[in-house]
């Protein structure tokens, strides 16, 4: 099966630290405020490099969001509602378009790979159904209207919550 194109990597473990957003892609502060350390304390707890290699890939994240040796990747990645040009060129910025075009390709291309999916949870179940049942453009949409509507009953029990202490 085919991988995003995001992942075609020159046989290099791939290594991803994400932000998703529901609106345009971003990195918050803990990814982009070195003095914070909070990439040193993925890395350590990744424990993919010696304790004295971390500085110098941290330094190259929070300066490129992009490190790569003989062996790793690692990667800043931003997913959102669209793309933002004020991140730096090295941070894989990824779009819910995108992402759902890639699994419903992913669902439909290789259906018959996909078809025992007894043991997925029950979002991975209704992905299948919904790429089954639906053209692209209506699985998209479908996907994303129930992304808002679970944002915003999410945001109306924050509400709520901060009304009743």
């Amino acid at each position: 099966m085919e991988d995003h194109k995001v992942f075609d990597s020159t046989n290099l473990i791939d290594i991803v630290i994400a932000e998703v957003k529901h609106g345009r892609c971003n990195l918050n502060g803990p990814w982009i405020k070195e003095s914070d350390q909070n990439i040193h304390r993925i890395l350590y707890a990744v424990g993919a490099f010696s304790m004295c290699r971390v500085p110098d890939v941290a330094e190259s994240l929070y300066d490129e969001g992009y490190y790569a040796d003989d062996m790793y990747r690692v990667r800043l990645f931003a997913i959102g509602s669209e793309k933002n040009n004020k991140l730096l060129p090295k941070v894989v910025q990824l779009t819910w378009d995108e992402i759902l075009e890639f699994i419903y390709v992913r669902l439909t291309k290789y259906r018959e790979h996909k078809a025992q999916h007894n043991k997925w949870d029950s979002v991975g179940k209704y992905l299948y159904q919904l790429s089954t049942s639906s053209p692209i453009d209506e699985f998209i949409n479908s996907i994303k209207n129930s992304m808002q509507k679970f944002l915003d009953s999410e945001l109306g029990k924050s509400k709520l919550k901060n009304k009743n202490p």
